[in-house]
């Protein structure tokens, strides 16, 4: 499954805020919209980590990611597959891409994937 992130800025903001739930065994592709405040992508956009926001920001890439790459199209940043989520834990998506030369870092603390069933 593929879900479509609109980013109205550099960040959502409170007004804004975008929840989205995923069960342990789903695998969900996540693709960030980033027209709204962004021109253009170039170069590859690296992930930085996906974190676990319950365990204080821990990084949990390596379990629910692996080393799967980032891809882009126009303005919208493809993200690996989501998958093997825990229930009852909230994860944050950590992204970096250059625009016009200045290395930008979507970071999103208003979207949030909420595994549960």
């Amino acid at each position: 499954m593929t879900v479509t992130v609109n980013f109205t800025g550099r960040s959502v903001g409170v007004h804004a805020k975008q929840f989205f739930s995923q069960t342990p065994d789903e695998k969900v592709q996540y693709v960030l919209n980033i027209g709204n405040f962004s021109t253009s992508i170039s170069g590859t956009p690296v992930i930085l980590k996906v974190v676990d926001i319950e365990a204080i920001d821990t990084d949990v890439s390596g379990s629910v990611i692996g080393t799967q790459a980032v891809s882009t199209s126009g303005t919208a940043i493809t993200l690996p597959t989501l998958q093997s989520l825990t229930i009852g834990k909230s994860y944050r998506v950590h992204v970096t891409h250059v625009d016009g030369g200045n290395t930008i870092e979507t970071y999103e603390t208003n979207f949030t994937v909420r595994c549960k069933y």
